[in-house]
């Protein structure tokens, strides 16, 4: 569920300056039948009465961290995650198990903040490393792949000419020491 902060202004000064480790927490049955009868054209009182409810529920388990530390920041994080996992198994789906938000939700939050999926930010940043790595070893153009996140290098030389529009091997040959 995703709310104005403005609507729960007391909650919001509760908190001001920290933020929760996890957005995750279990509502009790009554409180899930609560939400379900909120529309566009419910009172503002009963919406607000109910969103205090979430809000008090959250309270009762979160962690709070300082607000301002800069690497506290979902994006932040998003950029991290990238980096420590882009050469394994690196997807949207284990960030937002990770991080403790829903996965529509960040996809949106990167979509919107960066200007591209999540899956082809992680492909650019595979394919960077990838040069990076045809560019300053002598390791072999499979290697390389293998090294930046690729499976197959089908796969790669597919994305690779795709993006820079020639092969890797061409790529290789037309580096400049």
């Amino acid at each position: 569920m995703i709310f104005s902060p403005n609507l729960v202004k007391a909650f919001e000064n509760s908190i001001n300056g920290k933020i929760p480790e996890n957005n995750k927490f279990t509502l009790s049955e009554n409180l899930i039948q609560l939400s379900k009868k909120l529309s566009s054209s419910s009172d503002i009182c009963e919406k607000k009465g109910i969103l205090y409810l979430l809000c008090s529920e959250f309270n009762k388990t979160a962690e709070y961290i300082p607000k301002n530390v800069k690497d506290q920041t979902p994006l932040f994080k998003m950029f991290l995650y990238v980096e420590k996992n882009f050469a394994k198994e690196c997807n949207l789906q284990n960030l937002a198990n990770e991080m403790g938000y829903d996965y529509s939700y960040l996809s949106r939050l990167f979509k919107k903040m960066v200007g591209m999926s999540f899956n082809t930010y992680v492909n650019h940043y595979r394919l960077s490393n990838a040069c990076y790595l045809m560019e300053n070893t002598n390791n072999s153009i499979l290697y390389c792949a293998i090294e930046s996140g690729y499976s197959s290098l089908r796969n790669f030389n597919r994305n690779f000419k795709k993006h820079f529009f020639v092969t890797p091997t061409e790529y290789r040959q037309n580096i400049i020491f």
